[in-house]
């Protein structure tokens, strides 16, 4: 009830109005037909928000909602960290942990602000199935997680997981950074090196079955030729997917960033990047070779549709990601 309706109200009722004296009687009126509503049909986006909320009540707690986003707590060796999921598609959610920032603390060269940005880039390329975005007061640390028809609690478990366990390892460089130590010290060993594995034999016979043309390359498989081309690594025990983007070889961009030496050219792109990373599945991260696109599949999930679903996302980046923050020296 609101300042102008009590609760009591009772609702209004139409009289029929009195006939004319020696008019005919008008025929009695009757009310139309009240037709019950339509149920709301859902979009896939909403469909999955609903979907993810069962699971996550199994393996989370304190579970919410806030817009489109489920808020939880999830709990692993004692550690409790509060995580929110959201969906960017019919295909694949986020998992997201959120710290609090103040900027008037970063340190480093050439400013606290672009030092973080480029550990960022690396945490992004390392392979670790993170994407960082630096946000005016936040961190948000997120890890995309395929959607099949029907997500196990397993599945959802080890992608908190593996988001917990490298966003402390991303944490532990980026804290260095921010008091001043420049960035590629902290982060070169962030990465492990693509190791051979049986898991990877099984992608090519995968993809051979689903009819892509199939490369097995130094510890890698390559799904398609020439820029269609898609890189999967076993690496941090989990299969990593990759692929060009967009080419962009600057090594004088690349060295002065490296020096924290100022770049009007680098510092574009990597603000440029940390703002696209906002949406989309995949990081989208800076190499020596130009920008690329990476998505990261746990075991639990390398089968078939898990595998080109991760190629579909990964190349439409090309056609939907430009930057014109690029240019050729």
């Amino acid at each position: 009830p609101t300042a102008d309706t009590e609760a009591d109200d009772e609702p209004l009722t139409f009289l029929a109005e009195a006939p004319e004296e020696g008019a005919p009687a008008k025929a009695p009126q009757t009310e139309p037909e009240v037709k019950a509503p339509e149920p709301t049909r859902l979009g896939p986006v909403q469909e999955r928000l609903l979907q993810l909320d069962e699971v996550i009540r199994r393996v989370g707690d304190e579970v919410s909602r806030h817009g489109d986003e489920i808020c939880y707590f999830f709990t692993k060796g004692g550690k409790r960290i509060a995580l929110r999921c959201g969906v960017h598609d019919g295909r694949w959610a986020y998992l997201e942990r959120r710290l609090r920032l103040d900027p008037q603390t970063l340190q480093g060269k050439p400013t606290g602000r672009l030092s973080l940005l480029y550990a960022l880039n690396a945490i992004n390329s390392a392979a670790l199935g993170l994407r960082c975005i630096l946000d005016d007061d936040r961190l948000r640390i997120r890890r995309s997680i395929y959607l099949p028809q029907h997500l196990g609690d397993a599945t959802l478990r080890v992608a908190c997981t593996r988001l917990l366990r490298e966003s402390d390892r991303a944490l532990q460089a980026l804290s260095s950074v921010r008091r001043g130590t420049p960035w590629p010290i902290p982060t070169e060993d962030l990465r492990s090196e693509p190791t051979p594995a049986e898991e990877l034999s099984d992608v090519a016979g995968e993809l051979k079955a689903a009819g892509s043309v199939v490369r097995e390359v130094d510890h890698s498989v390559l799904s398609g030729l020439g820029p269609e081309a898609v890189r999967f690594t076993w690496e941090g025990g989990e299969l990593q997917a990759s692929h060009a983007v967009h080419a962009w070889k600057a090594p004088t961009a690349w060295n002065h960033a490296l020096l924290s030496e100022p770049s009007p050219a680098a510092e574009a792109l990597v603000e440029d990047l940390n703002q696209r990373n906002r949406t989309g599945a995949y990081a989208l991260s800076w190499v020596p070779e130009g920008v690329q696109a990476s998505i990261a599949l746990s075991p639990h999930q390398c089968d078939r549709a898990a595998l080109l679903a991760a190629i579909y996302v990964l190349r439409k980046a090309s056609s939907l990601e430009s930057f014109p923050s690029l240019r050729k020296e």
